[in-house]
């Protein structure tokens, strides 16, 4: 680890706080009219250069209740109206004496909210390196935060491998947003969405914006985290709605626009058990033997697939199904799934783009035919079930395939 500190001021003008209640049951109640920190950020750890960064809170209030008991409670929530951060200063040159440049970055959030429980065990630990035993104690953490929308702007300057000036901006924009965080003994939990994302980049080396756009993004992660010898279960979901690009970065592949370049989708929801066989936060796992590639910390169980699907280009697949994992977890048994639209068609605008050579795109059907049929009725939908079976045989449609 390398030392690096950080220099500045924090002005609170007006604040007022309010402290009621016991020694053992305290209650603090605060208003901020503006919170204004100016710091003088290191820029990296092999250089004395810094750089200003200024970030500010208006109307903030909120509560903290602290319990003390056999550790300690506590609970907060507080809300501002606004909040910026600003980013403008030189960016020196590495110490070869290449790069180097500037960079001016303006963000800001309207409608900020943050609200969570810490719960600490009565004994002290050192997080760094006693997270298992802190959580064992009782440690345990929950936290949420939102905002209503957010806006940022980006300038720089710089200075390319060659010598070459280059130049660039940048803009994003998005709607509301939510995200929360929690973490004990049971397990780690992070989910989050954000709606209305707008982001684009022009720079002086390409010659187009470079944007895209989302109606709505969402992840939903658990995770467990403690070594037991029960199974303990996950989940892993993410998806992407409306997801759209710039129409340059679509010519570069697709210039005669033969493509759909309808807003595409993506959806991941996976589910399932797995016995832990290592904490996940023991030191020992970021420290392995020399020589010794690091085992995972966990033996799967069980997956669901709730679903998989991705909706772009004019096709769409959509999977479901469900494993179970043995003695060997590269043989699982269980059945996958598939329904799949559009896939001849896209196989067709591949050939005329050259992406797909004419004389492979036959073996690329007979492939399909292994694993896919056509739906009855519909010749353009595509079907498959996937069968793994004990010994690790798969079966396709009731083919053998391995």
């Amino acid at each position: 680890m390398v030392p690096m500190s950080v220099t500045g001021t924090l002005r609170v003008p007006g604040n007022e706080m309010l402290v009621s209640g016991t020694a053992d049951d305290m209650l603090y109640e605060y208003s901020y009219p503006s919170v204004v920190m100016d710091m003088r950020m290191p820029v990296g750890p092999q250089t004395d250069a810094t750089m200003p960064v200024n970030a500010a809170l208006t109307d903030l209030t909120g509560t903290q209740r602290v319990v003390a008991g056999d550790g300690s409670d506590t609970t907060f929530d507080l809300r501002a109206a606004e909040g910026s951060i600003a980013i403008d200063g030189d960016v020196p040159a590495d110490p070869e004496g290449t790069g180097g440049g500037t960079l001016n970055l303006q963000a800001r959030m309207a409608d900020l909210a943050a609200a969570g429980t810490i719960d600490t065990p009565s004994r002290t630990f050192d997080l760094n390196t006693q997270m298992v035993q802190a959580l064992a104690a009782g440690l345990n953490i929950g936290g949420s935060f939102a905002f209503a929308s957010m806006e940022a702007n980006l300038d720089f300057t710089a200075k390319g491998e060659s010598g070459e000036d280059q130049t660039g901006t940048g803009k994003a924009t998005v709607g509301a947003a939510d995200m929360a965080l929690t973490m004990s003994e049971q397990g780690m939990g992070y989910t989050g969405s954000t709606t209305d994302i707008a982001a684009e980049m022009t720079v002086s080396t390409v010659p187009f914006p470079i944007s895209y756009a989302a109606d709505r993004t969402s992840f939903d992660i658990l995770f467990p985290i403690s070594r037991a010898d029960a199974a303990q279960s996950f989940k892993l979901a993410y998806g992407v709605e409306g997801l759209t690009f710039a129409e340059g970065i679509w010519n570069l592949f697709d210039p005669g626009s033969q493509l759909p370049r309808d807003p595409a989708s993506v959806t991941v929801d996976l589910a399932g058990d797995v016995v832990m066989t290592s904490d996940l936060f023991d030191p020992a796992m970021s420290q392995p033997q020399p020589g010794t590639p690091p085992a995972p910390p966990f033996v799967p169980q069980t997956l669901t697939v709730n679903k998989v699907a991705l909706d772009a280009v004019g096709a769409k697949a959509d999977i479901t199904g469900e494993l179970k994992f043995g003695a060997n977890p590269n043989e699982p048994v269980g059945t996958l799934d598939g329904t799949f639209e559009g896939v001849n068609g896209l196989l067709d605008k591949l050939v005329s783009l050259g992406f797909l050579p004419q004389e492979r795109v036959m073996a690329v059907r007979m492939m399909l035919t292994m694993f896919a049929r056509p739906a009855e009725g519909n010749p353009d939908q595509l079907t498959s079930t996937i069968e793994f079976r004990e010994g690790g045989q798969i079966f396709a449609n009731g083919q053998q395939v391995k």
